[in-house]
């Protein structure tokens, strides 16, 4: 099953972790007794994920997996921008996605992750022009998926939600958690950060992808 905030939700925090506990609680109880519960959270998701494994105690969540978890968003850019952002006038905010787009990955390395490294040098400086162009619409979607409110909201999420994971609460987690981290994640510092999560909870693998 999948978990999705939709854009217009306004949840609070406690609120959304209390809706995750009551669908894991109830899977649970419909399910044999041998079978294990896993939640898997990616960014914003990954700070869900370990507020509901407290939530839930170890015997109703058995396994925990986070990718890129926005638990540092402390030490993220985003933390010093975050009260600017939503503020920007209208046609500055219609550059939004090209002006944060460093902070989500440098384009040109997103664009050559879709490059044949074996074609020959000229077929790679097409397709990465080529790759670039494809990159576009999705930038551009960003503004319509984020307006200023709703980052204004997430980001308040986000502070919120990093700030209650701190070592206390992972030092008392009883589930077993991996963490994938991105080498080349330029929007939080996630292999630092998966460093952190591994030295305060109990039992915790890191893998990083580069």
């Amino acid at each position: 099953k999948t978990f999705l905030i939709p854009v217009g939700d306004r949840t609070p925090l406690d609120g959304l972790v209390s809706i995750l506990r009551e669908y894991i609680e109830n899977e649970v109880a419909n399910s044999p007794s041998d079978r294990p519960i896993y939640v898997m959270g990616e960014s914003f998701g990954g700070i869900l994920a370990l507020l509901l494994a407290d939530a839930c105690g170890h015997l109703c969540l058995n396994r925990v997996v986070l990718v890129n978890p926005a638990t540092s968003f402390g030490k993220s850019i985003w933390a010093s921008m975050g009260d600017v952002l939503p503020q920007l006038p209208a046609p500055a905010y219609d550059v939004l996605p090209f002006a944060i787009s460093p902070f989500l990955g440098n384009p040109i390395n997103l664009a050559r992750r879709r490059v044949d490294g074996e074609q020959p040098i000229p077929s790679q400086a097409v397709q990465t022009v080529m790759s670039l162009f494809a990159l576009m619409p999705v930038l551009e979607n960003l503004k319509d998926v984020l307006p200023p409110e709703t980052l204004k909201w997430k980001l308040q999420l986000l502070e919120e939600g990093a700030k209650r994971v701190d070592a206390a609460l992972l030092s008392g987690l009883q589930q077993r958690v991996l963490v994938i981290a991105g080498d080349a994640d330029l929007l939080i510092p996630s292999k630092e950060e998966a460093d952190r999560l591994k030295k305060h909870l109990r039992t915790c693998s890191v893998k990083v992808i580069d």
